[in-house]
C-alpha cells in the first residue's frame, strides 16, 4: 500500500437520528440544531427553529431542531467528529461538544475488546474519546451516552497497514492471563508483511505497526519495549526509534549520528530518560593458541540521551577477557571483514539482551557467544560478576545455561532466562535441548540455583527467544524458531506460549506457520497510548 493509500481518508456525512455525524476530520454542527444555555438557532429549510441553544444558528437544507435530546432548551444536542488518524487506523478520536457540567461517556458494545479513553480536555466544551484496537477497514458502531439519551455514532476505519494480520491461531488450554502480547513478526527468511503486533488473549490483533521497507532479518523490530509514555521503543541494525501509538515517528538516532558500527538485538531507556542500546567495535587481536591474529567483533554498550548524545560507553572487550574462546566464535555472523586480508569478523561476545537494575544502577548483559550473563556497575563500568559456566557462581542444578537469551530480572531478584541449550561443550549437538529458566541468586554465597525450568517438551529452538512474567505469575515464552530442518536456523516457525510455572502446564498457545519469524514477546496490561 502505498503513501496515497495510508493518507486517503474516508469521508462522508452521515444523519444519526437528529444528529449529523461527520466522518471526516471536520467538526460538522448539526444543521439547524440549536441545543440549551447559547443563541436560538434559526429555522433551517424543511426544519424547525429550536429556542435558545447552543452555537451558532442552523443553516442550510434538511436541518433538524427542536427539543428533548435533539435541540432546545429542554436539553443539549452534542456535535460529534470523527478522526482517523492516517498511520494508524485502529485507533480513532471521537469529538463531542458538550457543556463543562454535562457527565457524558462514549461506549461501543459490539466489542468490549476495544479500549475507550477520555483524554485530557484542552477545549472548554469539548470532550475527546480515544478508541483503541479497532479492527481496521471496517464500520463500527458506537454511541455517546447524555444521561439517559443515547447519540448513535456510525464511522468506518481506515483500510490496514502493509502485511496487517488480523488475528493469530490460538489453543485455549486452561486457565491463562488476560494480558496482552507484544511481539515482531514476518515472514522469513525471505522477509516480508513485518510488523509489531498487540494482541489481545484471543489472538486478535489490537494494535499494528507496518515496517514499510523491512527486506531483511536486520530490518526487523528488535527489543520491542512499551515506555511508560505509551510509546514504542524498538532497534534495528541502523538505528533507534521510538513511536507513538498513532504511528508517529517521535524519535530516531541512527547508528551513525553516534559513531557506532551499528545497533543490535535490544535497546532499553533509563529511568533518566536515556537509552541503552547494543552496538559492536572490530579489533585485530593476536591468539597465541591460534597462533593468528583474528579480526573480532566486540559488543559495547552505548548510553545515550534522546538527542544522539552519547554519555556512557562499556567495551566488553575491556573488560573480559578476549582470548576467552567458546562455541562459535567462527561462526559467520556479523557481515565485516577485514581490509586487509579479507576474512570474516569472529562473533567473540554476541550479546543480545540489556537489562536495568534499578536497585543499584547496574546493567546485565546476556552474552550469547560468551555463555554468560555479565553484571556491570554503571558508575564506574566495572564488571561485578559473571554468571555462567566458569564465572564466578557455583551452579545448584543439573546444569548450566547455553548460548542465553532475554534475561528479565524479577521482583524477588530471581533472573529469568530463555536457555536455547546449543553450543554445550559437555555433550554433542544431538542432544542439545531448550528450555526456559528461573535462576535464584545469591550473591553472598554466589550460589546461582535452577528454581524452575520448562520441560514439558523436549525440542531445540536454536536461536533468539523469550519468557516475561504474565501478571498472574504464568511465563510468557517465544521460541523464536522451531526450525524445519535441524541441520538450518531458518526456514522454521515461532511459537508463543503461556506455562505454569506450577503445574507445568501450557495453558495458552500460539500457532504460526513454517516461514515466520518473532524474535521477542513481551506482556503488557495497556495497548499503546494508554499510560
Amino acid at each position: 500500500m502505498g503513501s496515497q493509500a495510508l493518507l486517503g481518508l474516508v469521508t462522508g456525512v452521515m444523519v444519526v437520528g437528529a444528529l449529523a455525524v461527520s466522518c471526516t476530520d471536520e467538526p460538522v454542527a448539526p444543521e439547524g440544531v440549536a441545543g440549551s444555555g447559547g443563541v436560538a438557532g434559526a429555522a433551517a429549510s424543511g426544519g424547525v427553529a429550536g429556542s435558545a441553544g447552543v452555537g451558532a444558528a442552523g443553516a442550510g437544507s434538511g436541518g433538524v431542531s427542536g427539543s428533548g435530546n435533539t435541540g432546545g432548551s429542554a436539553g443539549t444536542s452534542p456535535v460529534l467528529t470523527v478522526e482517523r488518524h492516517p498511520l494508524q487506523p485502529m485507533v480513532v478520536d471521537v469529538v463531542a461538544t458538550l457543556p463543562d457540567a454535562e457527565a457524558a461517556e462514549l461506549v461501543l458494545e459490539a466489542d468490549p475488546g476495544v479500549r475507550i479513553e477520555q483524554l485530557a480536555e484542552t477545549d472548554p466544551g469539548s470532550r475527546r474519546y480515544r478508541l483503541r484496537g479497532l479492527a481496521p477497514g471496517a464500520a463500527h458502531e458506537s454511541a455517546l451516552v447524555v444521561g439517559e439519551q443515547r447519540y448513535p455514532v456510525s464511522f468506518t476505519t481506515l483500510p490496514p497497514l502493509p502485511g496487517f494480520q488480523a488475528s493469530f491461531d490460538v489453543d485455549v488450554r486452561g486457565e491463562h492471563a488476560p494480558d496482552y502480547r507484544i511481539f515482531d513478526y514476518a515472514k522469513a527468511p525471505a522477509v516480508g508483511d513485518a510488523g509489531i503486533y498487540v494482541i489481545d488473549a484471543a489472538g486478535r490483533t489490537r494494535w499494528f505497526y507496518a515496517l514499510v521497507g523491512a527486506a531483511t532479518i536486520n530490518d526487523l523490530a528488535a527489543g520491542v519495549k512499551l515506555l511508560p509514555s505509551g510509546d514504542v521503543l524498538y532497534s534495528d541494525i541502523g538505528k533507534i526509534r521510538v513511536v507513538s501509538e498513532l504511528g508517529e515517528v517521535k524519535l530516531e538516532v541512527t547508528a551513525a549520528q553516534v559513531g557506532a558500527l551499528l545497533f543490535h538485538h535490544d535497546v532499553i531507556q533509563l529511568p533518566n530518560g536515556n537509552f541503552v542500546a547494543i552496538a559492536l567495535e572490530l579489533r585485530d587481536i593476536y591468539y597465541p593458541a591460534d597462533d593468528e591474529t583474528h579480526y573480532v567483533a566486540g559488543d559495547v554498550l552505548v548510553e545515550l540521551t534522546p538527542a544522539g548524545e552519547v554519555v556512557w560507553t562499556f567495551k566488553a572487550l575491556d573488560k573480559l577477557d578476549p582470548l576467552r574462546k567458546r562455541m562459535d566464535f567462527d561462526a559467520p555472523y556479523y557481515p565485516f571483514f577485514h581490509p586487509d586480508t579479507g576474512k570474516q569478523a569472529k562473533d567473540w561476545s554476541h550479546a543480545n539482551g540489556v537489562i536495568h537494575d534499578p536497585s543499584d544502577d547496574s546493567l546485565w548483559l546476556s552474552l550469547r557467544h560468551q555463555d554468560w550473563l555479565i553484571k556491570i556497575d554503571r558508575a564506574s563500568g566495572e564488571v561485578v560478576w559473571r554468571l555462567g559456566e566458569e564465572g564466578d557462581f557455583a551452579l545448584v542444578g543439573d546444569r548450566w545455561f547455553y548460548h542465553p537469551h532475554s534475561p528479565e530480572l524479577q521482583p524477588d531478584g530471581s533472573l529469568l532466562l530463555y536457555d536455547n541449550g546449543v553450543g554445550n561443550p559437555h555433550s554433542p549437538p544431538e542432544e542439545w535441548r531448550t528450555r526456559p529458566i528461573r535462576l535464584a541468586l545469591d550473591t553472598a554465597a554466589m550460589t546461582a540455583t535452577i528454581a524452575w525450568q520448562d520441560t514439558q517438551e523436549s525440542y531445540v529452538a536454536p536461536i533468539a527467544g523469550d519468557v516475561d512474567r504474565l501478571s498472574n505469575g504464568n511465563f510468557l515464552v517465544l521460541d523464536t524458531v522451531l526450525p524445519d530442518d535441524p541441520s538450518a536456523y531458518l526456514p522454521g516457525r515461532p511459537r508463543l506460549r503461556e506455562v505454569s510455572p506450577i503445574t507445568g502446564e501450557w495453558t495458552w498457545v500460539l500457532h504460526a506457520p513454517s516461514g515466520h519469524f518473532a524474535y521477542r514477546a513481551i506482556t503488557a496490561t495497556r495497548l499503546p497510548g494508554e499510560q
